[in-house]
């Protein structure tokens, strides 16, 4: 249940991360103010959260459990956050540009994993150490 719980607040965290990320990089982009910054963001949070809060914590449980290597776990975060999210896109945004979405997977499921390894190097490091001690 404890590790249920990680790999949900690592993607509540990636969720608010990758949605603050995307509105300022909307808000830079876009010549129009119509949407403030605050309506843009909990946009996007809302948008991205069914596909960190699945998609990632299940595809965190796999990977983390049977492949040892970081680079071949990175790969296929980025395999999967790309090949997920067209037809999520193409559900929501119909007609949309597929590859425009497939970039965007490939970012959110890059600071999904970098998010779950800072944490897993850092924070949860100190937890298992103490584990090892007490017994």
């Amino acid at each position: 249940m404890q590790v249920l719980s990680r790999k949900f607040s690592i993607a509540l965290i990636s969720i608010v991360v990758c949605s603050f990320i995307l509105t300022v990089m909307s808000i830079g982009a876009s010549q129009e103010f119509d949407l403030t910054f605050g309506t843009l963001w909990m946009t996007f949070i809302i948008l991205s959260a069914p596909m960190f809060l699945i998609v990632g914590v299940l595809s965190s449980f796999i990977y983390w459990k049977y492949i040892r290597s970081t680079r071949i776990r990175f790969i296929c975060y980025v395999v999967t956050g790309t090949i997920l999210i067209i037809p999520y896109s193409n559900y929501y945004f119909q007609g949309s540009d597929a590859l425009r979405f497939a970039l965007l997977g490939a970012c959110g499921a890059m600071i999904f994993f970098g998010i779950e390894w800072l944490f897993n190097r850092y924070i949860f490091r100190g937890e298992r150490q103490q584990k090892r001690k007490s017994s």
